[in-house]
C-alpha cells in the first residue's frame, strides 16, 4: 500500500517503454546519418597523410559511432542481438548518408569527389595506375 492508496488492480501502460525504445533507435539512426556526412569530410581531410597509421585511422573511425551505441543498447536491453542490430543500423545509416551526401555534392553542388579517378583527369600522372589497379581487382 502506498501513501495515495492501493496500487492493486491498476495496469501499467506499456506505451511509454515503446516510445522510449523508438526514440532510442531514432537517435541511433541520427548518429549514423550524421557520422556518414562527417566521415565524408574526415576521409577528405586524411587523404593528405600517408602511412599505415592513416589506413587504421580511416577504418578505425567507424568504431567512433559504433561503440557508444552498442554499449548503450547492451546495457539497456541486456541482449546481444539487440546490440548487434543497433550497430548494424548505425553502420547502414552512415553508409547511406555517406553515399547520399556524395550524390548531393555531385548533383546539387556540382563538386565531384575523388577527382583523381574521374575520366577527365587522364593527364594526371597517377590516373592510369589507378585505373589499372581497379581493372585488376574488379573481376
Amino acid at each position: 500500500m502506498t501513501c495515495g492508496g492501493s496500487d492493486e488492480g491498476r495496469t501499467v501502460d506499456p506505451r511509454p517503454h515503446r516510445v522510449v525504445e523508438r526514440r532510442r533507435w531514432l537517435y541511433y539512426l541520427l548518429v549514423g546519418l550524421c557520422f556518414g556526412v562527417v566521415d565524408f569530410y574526415f576521409h577528405t581531410f586524411i587523404q593528405r597523410w600517408t602511412g599505415l597509421g592513416v589506413f587504421f585511422l580511416g577504418l578505425g573511425v567507424w568504431l567512433v559511432p559504433l561503440l557508444p551505441v552498442v554499449l548503450n543498447e547492451s546495457a539497456v536491453t541486456r541482449r546481444t542481438s539487440r546490440a548487434v542490430a543497433a550497430g548494424i543500423a548505425v553502420w547502414l545509416a552512415a553508409i547511406v548518408a555517406y553515399y547520399a551526401y556524395l550524390g548531393f555534392n555531385l548533383v546539387v553542388i556540382g563538386r565531384a569527389s575523388r577527382p583523381e579517378m574521374h575520366f577527365t583527369s587522364h593527364t594526371d600522372p597517377y590516373y592510369w595506375s589507378n585505373v589499372s589497379y581497379l581493372e585488376a581487382y574488379s573481376g
